[in-house]
Formats: C-alpha cells, sequence, structure tokens
C-alpha cells in the first residue's frame, strides 16, 4: 500500500462510547458534499438527529482513520445520494465548526462541490412529510440545521450570485 491509498479497516468499527469519547477531546474532520444540477441547484438531504438538529443539511461524513477525503466523499456519497456524483478534487471552502454540545463538537469541514443530472436524483419535494435522508434540489437559500450554520453565508452568496 503507497502512502496516498487508504486503509478503510483501520478505524472501521470503533464502539459508539469510544468515538463519542474521542469527538469530545479533538476536532473531527469531515468531508461535506455540495451536489449541483445542471440548473444550477443545489442537493440538501432532511435529517433529524441529537447531534445536528432537524432540517435540511448538506450530505457530509467524518473521515474515517486510514481514509482519503477521495474515499469518504464516495462512501458518503454512495450511502446519502445512492449514487457517486463528479467532484471537484479541491475543496470549495474549509470551515470550522464548533458546536455548544458535548460531543461531536468541533469540526474541520472540507465542502466539495460535485455535479449530476436533476433526474438522476430521486427527490421528496418541499411540500412532503420528510423522513431523514430525503433529498430536495433548491434553487434558493432554504436554511441549514444548526449544526451547519457555518455554511449560511456562503450558500447565500452562491444563490445571489446564481441569479445574476
Amino acid at each position: 500500500m503507497t502512502n496516498r491509498e487508504c486503509n478503510t479497516e483501520i478505524g472501521k468499527n470503533i464502539p459508539e462510547n469510544e468515538f463519542l469519547y474521542i469527538s469530545s477531546k479533538t476536532p473531527l474532520i469531515n468531508v461535506d458534499l455540495l451536489v449541483i444540477n445542471e440548473l444550477g441547484e443545489i442537493l440538501l438531504s432532511w435529517r433529524n438527529d441529537d447531534y445536528c438538529g432537524i432540517g435540511w443539511h448538506i450530505p457530509g461524513g467524518i473521515i474515517r482513520h486510514g481514509e482519503t477525503m477521495k474515499t469518504r466523499l464516495e462512501i458518503t456519497a454512495k450511502r446519502e445520494l445512492g449514487f457517486i456524483p463528479e467532484f471537484e478534487l479541491e475543496p470549495c471552502k474549509i470551515t470550522e465548526i464548533f458546536l455548544r454540545q458535548e460531543y461531536r463538537n468541533h469540526f474541520i469541514s472540507h465542502l466539495f462541490k460535485g455535479t449530476c443530472r436533476k433526474s438522476d436524483v430521486y427527490v421528496t419535494g418541499m411540500n412532503a412529510e420528510h423522513n431523514v435522508g430525503d433529498l430536495c434540489w433548491f434553487d434558493k437559500y432554504p436554511g441549514l440545521v444548526y449544526s451547519q450554520i457555518d455554511y449560511e453565508q456562503y450558500l447565500k452568496q452562491y444563490f445571489e450570485t446564481m441569479k445574476k
């Protein structure tokens, strides 16, 4: 195995109590997936949990020990979206997020842009009753779960630029 390959078996099955302890003592590094279709709309997922809140969020995942960012992007995309969009090689934004909670409270988040066709994704729509994992395309800023509020200005600027 070369220095650039990943070993996804390392750190794969850390018991939750150990993970929560680690996440209370050190920042977590994660990747977030800003998926954009041919119309410039962004794809968000419905979330409802104690760590991140209730509402729309940019899909993402915490990098495991021994993983590359690319591997975590692919695993997260397949799990949360059902497919792997074409992603840029470098993050479009790196954000440090602090949350006021005991665990999972400090993140270094790498936002990657990805593209796909609108027809590639099954979405629920804005007026449906939402279940965890539901997907929806947005052409304006809908608000995000509190754990991703640090992306608010970036997304508002994106949509403002898109209107021009």
